[in-house]
Formats: structure tokens, C-alpha cells, sequence
């Protein structure tokens, strides 16, 4: 499996937060830093526990997203790719797709009626279609996982984020 986007993730979700590898050890409940590292490298792949705990002490939900997306087989399998962005090339992205799939919208409709993609439908619905919802799940996920709401800075040890990982 491949893990580049999830380590990418959480190196800079630690470094946002501003906490070097022992403070977000003692945060997650990791017992050394080396474990850390290794999550870090890809060289390991944390437990759905220690994700979870990332998720709250970094402030970062689309770390469960890519966890599902590049660490678990049926993440793989079904979960789209998405785009890493800030929010305002999403929003421009989100523009640009949802046009896109407003522009074959009455396609869509009309293949949809029967409730069945017929085999003269199929090259269409494939390349075109499914193509262009995927890009637009491409801009939504992350839309409506991440958080642009909060200034990322360093918990503390008696902070709501810390506490609601135990």
C-alpha cells in the first residue's frame, strides 16, 4: 500500500500544531519517539487508535480520510483520490467541477430513468460521467472534512483536544 499523502499529512499536521516528535508522542500516547518517526517515514502504519488521536491532538480530519484512502484495503479500493489543497483552490476547483457536472446533468438524468446503464450508455457513463463526478469528489471530501476554522497551534495538556482522545 502506498502511504505518501497519509505520512506527508501528519509530518506537517505535527509541524503546524508546532510540537516536535516527544511532544506529540506524550499527546498520542506513543510510548517513544522512534514509533513516531517510524508512522512519519512509512516505514509503519499506526493503528486506527493512534489515527484517531491524531486526528484530535493535530486538529486534522482528513488524516482519517487518508488513513482509510492509503492504509486500509477497502479505502483503497473505493475511496476517490482528493485534492491536497487550501480553501481557496478548492472553492475555485469546486466551482470549475460543479460546472462541469451541470453541463451533463439532463446525461445523466436521462440514463439514470430506466434505473440501468445499457451497453451503448456504458462508454459514456465510464469516461465520461463517472470521470467527471469523481473530479467533483475530488473538491467536495475535502471541502467537508477538513478544517479551515481554527489557527493551528500547540495544544495543551489539559486541552479539550487532548482529552478527547482518552
Amino acid at each position: 500500500m502506498r502511504t505518501k499523502e497519509f505520512t506527508r499529512l501528519i509530518v506537517k499536521a505535527r509541524k503546524e500544531r508546532r510540537l516536535s516528535q516527544q511532544e506529540a508522542c506524550e499527546l498520542l500516547g506513543i510510548s517513544d519517539a522512534s514509533t513516531l518517526s517510524k508512522f512519519e517515514n512509512g516505514i509503519k502504519i499506526p493503528g486506527e487508535d493512534i489515527v484517531v488521536r491524531m486526528v484530535a491532538v493535530y486538529d486534522e480530519p482528513f488524516i482519517g480520510y487518508m488513513y482509510l484512502k492509503e492504509c486500509t484495503k477497502i479505502g483503497e479500493m473505493l475511496l476517490p483520490n482528493v485534492l491536497l489543497a487550501e480553501l481557496d483552490n478548492l472553492a475555485l476547483n469546486f466551482q470549475n467541477e460543479f460546472e462541469d457536472v451541470s453541463a451533463i446533468r439532463r446525461e445523466i438524468l436521462a440514463m439514470a430513468r430506466d434505473n440501468l446503464i445499457d451497453e451503448d450508455e456504458k462508454p459514456q457513463w465510464e469516461d465520461v460521467i463517472q470521470k467527471e463526478i469523481s473530479e467533483l469528489l475530488s473538491v467536495l471530501i475535502p471541502l467537508r472534512i477538513r478544517n479551515f476554522s481554527t489557527k493551528k497551534q500547540k495544544p495543551s495538556q489539559g486541552g479539550n483536544l487532548v482529552r478527547a482522545c482518552y
